[in-house]
Parts: C-alpha cells; structure tokens; sequence
C-alpha cells in the first residue's frame, strides 16, 4: 500500500503538525510505503492556493492523507482515497466575517466534502467541526489522538527545584496565554523559560515585572526535550487548543503540569495535573504556589502523569492510523 502524507510549506518556529505525522510514520508496519510531499508555495492568497491545489493532481497513490493546515487540497485529489486531519476550528470562530467565510468553506466545508474519512485529535475538535459544519455525519469523524514523539523518554534524575524553579511555557500566540502567566508570577522568584517568537509587547512585560527569562525558537525534537528534562514545571494554561500535546510530554518525562480547565486540556491532563481557569490571574498564582508547597500533591501528579502518557505511546496512535489506511486502500481494492 503506498501513502502520500501532504505537509504545508514550512514556517519558521511551527512544527506541530510535522513533528506530529512524523512520528506516526516510524510505527506504520514496513508494507505501508509513506511518502512526504511538502507543498512548494505557501498556504496564503487565491493564487499560490490554486497553485497547490493543481500541484497534487498529478501523484498517484493508494491512499492521500492530509495532514492539517492545508486542508483546501483536498479539492485536487481522488475524494474515495483521501483522508483529512483538522486539528481545530479556531478561525472559525474569527471575529472577522471574511475570514469565517472563507475557512469555513475552503477548510471546513468543502475540504470534508471531498475526503472519505476525517481525523481530529480531541473530543471538544469534533464536536467544532460538527458546529460549523452540521452536514457533515459524525461517523464521518474519526478521533485519534496525537502522539509522544519517539524522543521523550522519562528523566528523573533532576531535583525539583522549589526554591527558584525553572518554568517551562510552551508558545506566544495570544491563545498560549503568556501575559497572564507573567502577571501570575511577578512575585514568584523563578525563572521563566519560553520556547516561541516574543511579541514587543511580551518583552516589555517581562522587563515591567523584572522575570528571569529565556526564549528561544525553532529548535529540534532533541532540543525541546532537554527542555522539558531542564525545567521544573510546565506551563501550559492556554485558553484555546485543539489538543495539548505538552501536557503528555512533560506527564512522559516526569514534569508536573498547570494547564487549563478548558477542554480539551482538561481531557488530555485527566488526573496528572493541576487546573486553573486561564483567565484568572491570582488562581494561576496559587497554582504555582501549590505546585511548589505541596510536595506530596506534586509528586502525586508526576506518578499519576506516567500513566496518563501510556495511551498515547507512539506505537498505539500509528495503529489506529494505519487501520484507518488499510480500510480505505481495502475499499478501493
């Protein structure tokens, strides 16, 4: 059976979706053939869009799947072989009514129209697609999870450090929540470690409230896990995701975790963190203030987030996708 995943056209300091499929392709069994196509123009403007859509006419493959992003190719391949990933609706809830418009209809509405079988990551992305999109059958939707990539492994040889912890945030964007985070610990001696691009604004924050901090971007698998194995706490209190995947991450690594009540990170983390409302800034606060009193609690979490990460061991996720395959090749065979 040969595959073709299709991936957007790289963007700076953004791999989720890449890092994600190219984990699941180290566990498909050795008689799935996979192939990578990388778009060639960038997912922006009708004309480098048409251009990609055209672009994948041309391949022959027994199954296409769509990894995320660039969901509007769909309307270039074999709709019977096709299978489409969509990660979240965010901009369907855009305030703009041009944007809406337009993501609802070329990667919502029509893109789920021309694939056999979709893929989402989470409950709560579900039932998004089935809001914005109430004619498409639910049993059209498929949820599988996303991965641990193969890099994280548990390291507990690192002290937890309650005197001046190292707090690892995970993302920028306005949904990853930092300003909060900051206000949340400008009394907190710590140091704040950000993995992401800092906004102006953001920089100034941080010089107003004196955090110790460290950014960086783009950095490797390995580079992201030594991360997670240097720091002491994971934030992660975002007030929108599709999945969560640092949650599980630190949970397999052996970090305690604040994320948010929302979902679905309150799905994801179960009982292997400790959840506060994202838009409170002094519940925040006490979070991390619990995290770093409560020794028992703490350790509680990390126990309970090593057997949270079981389920979404890489081997487990690539087999749901490959019956997915498998069903659809056996279909058109």
């Amino acid at each position: 059976m040969k595959l073709i995943l299709f991936f957007r056209k790289p963007i700076t300091g953004i791999h989720s979706i890449e890092k994600h499929f190219d984990t699941i392709r180290h566990y498909l069994s050795p008689t799935t053939s996979v192939e990578q196509y990388i778009l060639e123009q960038p997912s922006k403007g009708v004309f480098y869009r048409l251009k990609s859509i055209f672009s994948v006419r041309r391949l022959k493959s027994d199954v296409y799947h769509i990894t995320g992003d660039v969901h509007f190719i769909a309307l270039g391949l074999p709709s019977r072989k096709t299978i489409l990933t969509i990660h979240d609706c965010d901009l369907a809830d855009s305030p703009s009514f041009l944007i809406r418009f337009f993501f609802k209809l070329f990667w919502l509405y029509l893109p789920i129209r021309f694939s056999t079988i979709v893929t989402t990551v989470s409950e709560k992305s579900k039932q998004d697609i089935l809001r914005h999109v109430p004619s498409c059958p639910p049993e059209k939707i498929r949820i599988i999870h996303s991965p641990l990539h193969h890099s994280f492994k548990k390291e507990d040889s690192k002290s937890f450090n309650a005197d001046y912890p190292t707090i690892l945030q995970i993302g920028t964007r306005e949904n990853k929540n930092l300003e909060n985070v900051i206000l949340a610990l400008k009394d907190i001696p710590c140091k704040l470690d950000i993995i992401g691009i800092l906004s102006k604004s953001q920089l100034k924050m941080l010089l107003q409230y004196n955090i110790d901090y460290e950014s960086s971007y783009d950095l490797n698998d390995e580079e992201v896990y030594q991360k997670y194995c240097q720091c002491d706490i994971l934030a992660f209190v975002s007030t929108f995701e599709g999945f969560g995947i640092p949650i599980i991450e630190a949970n397999k690594v052996g970090r305690v975790v604040l994320t948010s009540t929302i979902e679905p990170l309150k799905s994801v983390a179960q009982n292997a963190a400790h959840l506060v409302n994202p838009n409170n800034v002094s519940g925040i606060k006490n979070g991390f203030q619990k995290l770093l009193t409560d020794n028992a609690y703490r350790k509680q979490l990390i126990q309970n987030g090593y057997k949270n990460a079981i389920q979404y061991e890489p081997q487990k996720i690539a087999a749901q996708y490959e019956t997915t395959y498998l069903e659809i090749y056996h279909q058109n065979h």
